[in-house]
Formats: structure tokens, sequence, C-alpha cells
């Protein structure tokens, strides 16, 4: 494995952090120090791309800045080999461009990795509109190949699980300009089976809270006179599950996932949703069936 960046310093930081992560899984009983020792000597940092000629898969795991991630692409487009498949992590910005970008559009593909990485298990697998098919299927299998849930999902603007993120955290700051407190809200979705509740991982979630925020702020005066009182558990569950399978058919329509059930994996493996109850397009699903009968 190659490891790439512009300084022998900026390596030398790197391998420390992987060093560090793997120390964390010795501490745990899950890695023993030879086997890190095996591991880190797999990995061969290095600040020539030209040594990139005979790779099969890059994956591109810079800051989010385009002109950066653009001007790498072009590079990598150039450096590798024919069928070499080149992937970003980016959850912000169009795969299409990044493909531009390499010259090279059938070999660009999405690997959208959510944090902490090294222990969560969904990726998001962005295809591009000109990502040959056998780059999905080769992406598939690496992304099980790594132990790790993969879901191919069309860009959408911060892809799917932060988009379903994003309409859960939203809702829940609407109910507590209602009158529920963060407290209720978080105890109510734990109950639900929630791992935890909404302010409770605001602080880990990969989404931009403070938009959110004054998204609520805009529209949440003229709701409040109208609604303020006593919000039940009941109600707190059902306007998230409701605002979350709302979001879903949203995605749905714009093609950004391809069925129901893609979006409930993500949401399950992305962010918790209890999988007992199937995600939030299978459980609003069944509540419309219940209601029915």
């Amino acid at each position: 494995m190659l490891l790439k960046d512009v300084s022998q310093a900026a390596l030398a930081r790197e391998m420390q952090t992987i060093r560090r992560s793997y120390q964390s899984s010795v501490l745990n009983g899950t890695l023993t120090p030879e086997a890190v020792e095996r591991r880190m000597a797999l990995i061969t940092p290095t600040t020539a791309l030209d040594e990139f000629d005979t790779v099969d898969i890059v994956t591109e795991a810079l800051v989010e800045d385009l002109k950066v991630k653009t001007s790498v692409f072009a590079d990598l487009g150039c450096a590798t080999r024919a069928g070499c498949l080149l992937a970003s992590t980016t959850a912000t910005f169009d795969v299409d461009e990044l493909a531009r970008a390499s010259g090279r559009p059938a070999s660009v593909i999405g690997h959208h990795y959510f944090r902490p990485a090294y222990t969560m298990p969904l990726i998001e697998i962005v295809r591009g509109r000109g990502t040959g098919p056998e780059v999905v299927a080769t992406s598939l299998k690496l992304v099980k190949r790594l132990g790790k849930v993969g879901v191919v999902v069309g860009h959408c603007v911060d892809l799917v699980a932060n988009r379903m993120l994003a309409s859960y955290v939203r809702e829940a700051y609407l109910l507590l300009d209602e009158g529920a407190s963060a407290r209720q809200i978080d105890r109510a979705l734990t109950r639900f089976g929630m791992p935890a509740g909404p302010f409770a991982m605001e602080d880990v979630a990969d989404i931009d809270v403070a938009r959110i925020r004054q998204q609520v702020r805009q529209h949440g005066v003229k709701r409040r006179a109208a609604t303020r009182g006593a919000v039940t558990e009941d109600e707190i569950v059902g306007r998230i599950t409701t605002a979350l399978a709302s979001e879903g058919a949203h995605v749905l329509k714009e093609g950004c996932a391809s069925r129901p059930g893609d979006i409930d994996i993500i949401c399950c493996y992305g962010f918790g949703f209890p999988r007992a109850r199937g995600g939030p397009m299978y459980y609003a699903h069944n509540q419309r069936l219940t209601t029915d009968d």
C-alpha cells in the first residue's frame, strides 16, 4: 500500500496517526502487537506520484477543497494506468467534477466513509454519470473485503446519509422550539431504539448543525404560538420518523437512491436507526398499513 502526501513531515504525522489507531485496537484486544507491526510494514510512505503507475485502486482523502481535489484528480488521471479505480471520499462535491478533471470519468467513483471510519460500518458508493459498471462492482467487492456495508447512491447535495441525518436533527430542533426539552427528545428516541438522541450525537454528526438551527429559527417562530405545549414521547417518535420518511421520498424522487431499502440500510448503519424496526421507509410503510387496518 502506498501512502502519499506532499512532504515527509506530513507522512510521518500520518504514520503516527495510523499507529495510534492500531494501538487502540491492541488495548481492546482486537489486534496483537505483532499484527500491528505486520500491518505497518505494508504501508510505504511516498511523496512521488510516479510510483502509482502500477496500482489498482487509489483513494483520495484530502480536505474538502474542490480546487485541491480537482488538481489531484487531474494528476491521477495522468499518473495511473488505464483501469485503475480512482475514488474520492468527498461528501460535499459532485463526483462528476472530479471525473472531468481526471480525463477518465469511467474510472472515478465516490467512497464516502463515516466518522470514525475505523468503527463505522457504512460506506456510500457514489456513482457518477460516467462511472463504469465494473468500477461500481469493484467498489462493492472492496467494501465487502473491508468488512463494511456498501450502498450505491447517485450524487445529490450532502449525499443520502447526511440528508437523512439532517432531517432527523432538523425535526428535533423544531420539537425543541415547540416546547419539548432536549432531554425528553433524546430519551424518547433512545427508548425507540436509537443508540443516541439527536442532541447527544450532534457533536459527532457530519452535518452543519448551525445551519439547521438557523433554518428552524426562520421557520419555527410562526409555529410556536399555535403548537407550544406538552409534547408526548409518541409524538416525538412519530414526528421524527415521519420527517425521515418524507426526506427519503424526496431522495428517491431525485434519483439519489434506487430503492427504499437502500435508504433504510443507510439510516440503520449510518446513524443507528434501530434495525429491529427495519429503517425509516419500512417503518413508515408498516405504520401506514397498521393505520389503514
